[in-house]
């Protein structure tokens, strides 16, 4: 596939915030394989983490794969929740998850 759609959720009785500044809200990026067929780059998912959220605040992914959202949310000092059906891809994110950061 050479491109993918992204929804951004947020509470009906606020606006939905962007931290974009004047951007566009287009993002391009190269993949690699991550052991998920469609795993998302991390520095990505960062992007957008910081783009759409704050400090403290949640970041859902129904759908974590590979967990590189749930990673990502770490990597930025948000807490995350992340929901995936096979066992197999919940070893790659729980990995993920385990590794260090280095700033």
């Amino acid at each position: 596939m050479g491109w993918e759609a992204l929804s951004i959720l947020h509470n009906t009785d606020q606006p939905c915030m962007w931290n974009g500044g004047g951007t566009k809200a287009v993002w391009v990026c190269n993949t690699t394989r991550s052991g998920h067929p469609t795993g998302k780059p991390i520095g990505l998912m960062q992007d957008l983490i910081m783009k759409f959220t704050d400090p403290g605040d949640v970041v859902w992914d129904p759908w974590c794969g590979g967990g590189a959202t749930l990673r990502a949310a770490k990597d930025c000092g948000r807490r995350a929740v992340g929901i995936e059906i096979s066992e197999k891809y919940c070893e790659l994110a729980a990995q993920k998850m385990a590794q260090g950061v280095l700033l």
